[in-house]
């Protein structure tokens, strides 16, 4: 744990020690609008998943949420930007799968060198995803296994260094405030901490399971972990149709416990967790349009015998609008304008 949090404070200086003259960019990759307000709309949705899988026989829990569409808008401006969802757009099934009420709160910051993400989450109310797994479910139900004293509370966050920032541009993918010329990657350096909660009134998992979890029962479970990692991105441009992916990989010291038929079970260890993100659209000096989306985990395997993963994802499609306040510098003709 000590090395640990030696090399998060190390990694943490490392980041916030950058001068500010290295925040410029190399212009025949990236187009910026240091006098532009971008105005967005977007139709966006959320995911939550909590699983548990057992690696010593075939019994496995998916319990998930039913959230609807909703329907936001943004502004950004330089280095701020804000955006919420405010309709949403038809409902969940409900009878089917149940209501869930949320909270979910996530604030993401594209800066020049850093990514910065942060999320407040609790979630109550789920449904079972792979009910056929409960003996004769199917044949005396028409709805899915509902759970609706299950809660999921989380806290967390993740902060990334990109090294080609010169030349790679998070901002022009994901914030739309600026634009990507050329094809390019960066190498990312980051840094993440993590907290979740899991209450219900009952076991999590049922008694009557077709493929029993053997030897567990779970009826409060809370993990946190701490942890370092590396990653790649990657924006591929043809004209000013962009696809961009992203991927990185983290280590991380882990602290779990949970409770089941009356016990209190702890454990501490190294896992390895992964975050992904992609886009793919159109954007050019006064217009953006595009698909996004970002998925991240908590991740435990439990005494080698039970995986335990909280998943998370964000989609959106969105449609920006560059509002400029100057003339924008033209942009330069290249080959791949003939596309």
């Amino acid at each position: 744990m000590k090395k640990t949090l030696f090399y998060f404070s190390f990694l943490v200086l490392i980041l916030f020690s950058i001068k500010a003259h290295a925040q410029r960019v190399n212009t025949k990759y990236i187009q910026t609008f240091p006098y532009s307000i971008t105005g967005k709309a977007f139709i966006g949705t959320k995911t939550n998943e909590f699983k548990v899988e057992d690696n010593l026989g075939p019994g496995r829990l998916s319990y998930r949420v039913a959230p609807a569409p909703r329907l936001g808008a943004g502004i950004a401006y330089k280095w701020f930007a804000l955006s919420g969802a405010f309709m949403r757009l038809g409902q969940p099934e409900e009878e089917e799968k149940g209501v869930t009420e949320e909270m979910d709160l996530q604030w993401n910051f594209y800066l020049r060198f850093l990514t910065i993400d942060f999320r407040l989450q609790q979630y109550k109310g789920y449904f079972l995803d792979n009910s056929s797994a409960i003996q004769n479910w199917r044949e005396i139900n028409k709805n899915l296994y509902q759970r609706t004293d299950l809660i999921t509370s989380s806290i967390g966050g993740n902060i990334r260094y990109n090294l080609n920032y010169k030349k790679y541009s998070t901002k022009a993918i994901y914030a739309q405030t600026e634009r990507q010329l050329k094809s390019a990657g960066s190498v990312s350096l980051g840094i993440r901490f993590n907290a979740l909660g899991v209450l219900s009134d009952s076991s999590i998992v049922p008694s009557n399971l077709i493929n029993k979890l053997e030897n567990f029962d779970l009826n409060q479970l809370s993990f946190i972990d701490l942890g370092a990692g590396i990653g790649y991105g990657y924006t591929f441009v043809r004209g000013r149709w962009f696809f961009n992916v992203g991927f990185m990989g983290f280590i991380v010291n882990q602290n779990i416990k949970f409770e089941g038929n009356g016990i209190l079970n702890e454990q501490t260890g190294s896992q390895l967790n992964f975050q992904s993100q992609t886009a793919i659209g159109y954007s050019n000096n006064n217009i953006y349009f595009g698909l996004t989306a970002v998925a991240d985990q908590m991740y435990s395997r439990w005494a080698d015998s039970k995986d335990i993963i909280y998943s998370f994802s964000k989609t959106r499609f969105m449609l920006a609008k560059r509002f400029h306040l100057k003339p924008v510098k033209k942009d330069k003709s290249d080959i791949w304008d003939q596309f």
